[in-house]
This record gives structure tokens, sequence and C-alpha cells, in this order.
């Protein structure tokens, strides 16, 4: 029992030991407990949040056609849209930045949208996330919005400028094969009745009482021109009807799968977690202010 009352007796004389020492450094705790609230309460308030707003665009395959590359290599190229990677690259180009910024009617320089823009590529899915960031949330929406829709809207008017063209160079090749093609079976048939002409002349001069075959033999010149023509007619034909029947194919590479979206403004805006985090910061450097001072100070004496 006695044992029971020294434990009681030292915890008691303990604690009120801790108190003394706490009372008599009170000031320091009081001075420490308000410089921590304070920094705190400063962070909170004065902090700007940042807000995000995202989005999410399906880049579709590149239609190859071969025959396109063939006779027509500068649109073909120009109707390709490349890898994520090459998306990407064009998204914060110098001019579409600029375009963005013109648009925006916001002061937000060409540099200030590039460092607020990032983005980020999902390889497996072919899909791209833009993330615009920004203090303020309309303009970070806004940001993120106009970027696409300058974006598609270039890459929009090129497929279909080169698009149209194509057809038209098509069209154009094809009336010009057409009269090539017009004027090599008129050679043609001109090389077959003077071959013939010339061969029945032989058939009439012989000794011989042969019979008298008419041949449609062509020079090999005039065939090879011929055969050659006719390869490229059908060929631009069979592109001409490829591109009538799969126009979206070609123009249509980029879709807007998920549109600009608002996330929260972040830790720094919640004001009530941060305001209660400093205010036990301040409790808990506050008390081991205390002690450390009452340590040093005793130790002296």
């Amino acid at each position: 029992m006695n044992q029971k009352k020294d434990i009681v007796s030292e915890d008691e004389i303990d604690l009120r030991e801790l108190f003394k020492i706490f009372v008599s450094r009170k000031w320091w705790f009081v001075g420490t407990f308000a410089v921590i609230l304070i920094a705190g309460l400063l962070f909170t308030f004065l902090n700007t949040p940042e807000c995000t707003s995202t989005s999410m665009l399906k880049v579709k395959e590149d239609y190859y056609l071969d025959s396109i590359s063939k006779y027509f290599p500068a649109e073909a190229s120009k109707l390709e849209i490349g890898s994520l990677n090459d998306v990407a690259t064009e998204l914060k180009l110098s001019r579409t930045l600029k375009e963005v910024t013109k648009d925006l009617n916001y002061n937000i320089s060409k540099d200030d949208l590039d460092s607020a823009t990032s983005i980020s590529i999902d390889e497996e899915k072919q899909i791209l996330t833009v993330t615009t960031t920004y203090s303020d949330p309309a303009i970070a929406y806004k940001m993120n919005e106009t970027l696409l829709n300058v974006y598609e809207n270039k890459k929009n008017s090129e497929f279909n400028e080169t698009y149209d063209r194509l057809l038209q160079k098509i069209e154009a090749r094809l009336a010009d094969t057409q009269e090539k093609i017009e004027e090599l079976s008129g050679k043609a048939e001109e090389y077959i009745i003077d071959f013939n002409v010339k061969l029945l002349s032989e058939v009439e001069k012989s000794a011989h009482d042969a019979p008298f075959v008419v041949t449609t033999y062509i020079s090999p010149e005039i065939s090879g021109e011929l055969n050659y023509a006719l390869a490229v007619y059908n060929d631009l034909e069979n592109i001409s009807y490829i591109l009538k029947e799969n126009r979206e194919l070609f123009v249509d590479k980029i879709e807007v799968i998920e549109g600009p979206e608002l996330s929260g403004a972040g830790a720094s805006a919640n004001y009530g977690r941060n305001i209660a985090i400093s205010i036990f910061l301040a409790l808990i450097v506050g008390g081991m202010v205390v002690f450390v001072v009452n340590y040093f100070i005793t130790s002296k004496k």
C-alpha cells in the first residue's frame, strides 16, 4: 500500500513540476504559439489557390492508301496527323499558343499559357489529356476550351482543304489521262491499219495464194504507253471512290471524348482544415519550446 502511495505521490509531484515549468515559461509558449498560428493563417489566406481544367482527345489512326502517296505525295503527307507525340507538340507550338491567347481576351501571354498547360499521353488508348492550371477557375476552363477549339478547327480546316484540293487534282488528272488514252487509242488504230495495209500489200506481192488475216498488232512503245495510261486511270478512279466514300477517315482525325472539366481549387482553399492544422502545430511547437528553453536555463544554473 505504501508503495502505491509513493507512486501516486511521485506522479502528482511530476505533474505539478510540469505545470510550474509551463506557467513560469508561459510567455515563451504564447510567443511561439502566436508566431506559428500567424504563419499558418498567412499561408492559408495569402497563398493563391490553383484550379485545374482537364479535357481528353482521342486521336484516330491515319488511313494509309499507297496509291495516294504514289501519285500525290504532298497531299498524302498533309492528310496524316502523325503520332500522339506529334499532336502534343502541335498543341504547344508557338503559333498555336499565339492564336489561343488572341481568342482568350485575357491578359495572358503565350509563355504564361505554355507554363499553365500540361499534356499527358496514353499510348495504349491513343488518348491525350490536356490540363490547364490557373488561379481563376473561369480562366483555367477557358484556356483549356480555347486551346481545344483552336487546334481542332485548325486541323479540321487543314484536312478539309487538303482533301478538297486532292479531289480536284484527281479529277484534273483523270481528264488528262482520259485524253492521253484517247490519243494513244487513236495512234494504236492508225498503227493497226497501217500495219495491215503493209501486210496485205506483201501478201498480194507474194506468189503464194495464202488467205489474208487481219491482225491487231500494236508497237511495243504504243502498247506500253496505253497500258500505263489505263492503269493510272484505274488507280485514280479507285482513289477517288475511296476518298468520296470514306471522307471521315481522311478528315475527322481528332475527337474530343471529354470536354473541359474543372477540379477543386486544391488544399490551399480548404481554410477550415488549414486553420485547424495551424492551431495544432502552434500548440505542439509552443509546448516543445517551453521545455527546451527551461532545460537550457536550468542547466546553466
